[in-house]
């Protein structure tokens, strides 16, 4: 299954989770919480349509998925992460994020994401690595 298919998986689930909750919950109401018009979600589920992958990331942070869910997306959109020769890193760099609470959550589960591939990836036992990477994805205080 690609990521578009389970993408659409996932709004299914999650416009299923939201009709338990509320069953007046209608598709164009699913629409304004994900920040989209109803007719692109009628046509995103159905198959009609695919958005970017970048846009399918907005629309689903906009929902309460399980990290574990969305770490899985993520993982399949095999995001291309470039570092540009100014955002080389050196020893001791940090990263500092700012923004809204959502953009947050969005950017820390992209991250997890890479670094589940990373270390999916990773063969050489720790006596045989050259270097190790290690980073901590702390909650905004």
């Amino acid at each position: 299954m690609g990521w578009n298919e389970n993408f659409i998986a996932l709004l299914e689930e999650e416009f299923k989770k939201l009709k338990a909750r509320n069953s007046r919950i209608s598709m164009r109401g699913f629409a304004r919480i994900l920040g989209v018009s109803a007719s692109t979600v009628f046509r995103v589920m159905s198959g009609d349509l695919q958005v970017s992958s970048e846009r399918a990331l907005q629309m689903v942070s906009k929902l309460n998925v399980e990290p574990d869910r969305l770490n899985d997306l993520i993982f399949l959109m095999n995001h291309p992460y470039k570092i540009t020769k100014s955002d080389k890193v050196t020893d001791n760099h940090r990263f500092v994020f700012r923004g809204s609470k959502n953009e947050f959550e969005l950017y820390r589960n992209e991250l997890y994401g890479l670094l589940m591939r990373l270390k999916i990836q990773s063969v050489a036992s720790a006596q045989d690595a050259d270097f190790e990477l290690k980073i901590d994805l702390l909650d905004p205080e």
